[in-house]
């Protein structure tokens, strides 16, 4: 699957591509991207990778047109089948919510880590 961001300057009249966030290959997948504002910009959030074995991708943009991959280190988002459920910014934080580990033994989790720069 593939989750593509657009941005408008006219309220919606005209749409314009940005960047593109797809799976690497045929076994792999991408979950559902979370998205949220940061001043003038965007942070967002998905997990890609083979089913069960998702990593964390970050990314920023400043405008909201084009998105560069920042990198994210927590252990909370270095375990088994990671998923993200949501996201926001207080502070200078970046709060993650998100489950891991097996489906028999899932456990959920909250983080806070440094908002990234755009």
């Amino acid at each position: 699957n593939r989750y593509s961001t657009f941005s408008s300057g006219d309220n919606g009249l005209t749409w314009e591509h940005g960047t593109d966030l797809d799976a690497s290959s045929t076994d792999q997948d991408v979950a559902l991207p979370r998205i949220t504002v940061n001043g003038e910009g965007f942070v967002l959030l998905a997990t890609q990778g083979p089913p069960r074995q998702h990593t964390p991708v970050l990314m920023v943009s400043g405008d909201g047109r084009q998105f560069a991959a920042r990198p994210v280190d927590h252990t909370a988002l270095e375990q088994e089948d990671l998923s993200v459920s949501a996201i926001g910014i207080t502070g200078e934080k970046l709060m993650i919510a998100g489950a891991t580990g097996p489906a028999d033994r899932r456990e959920s989790f909250g983080i806070s880590i440094d908002v990234p720069e755009p």
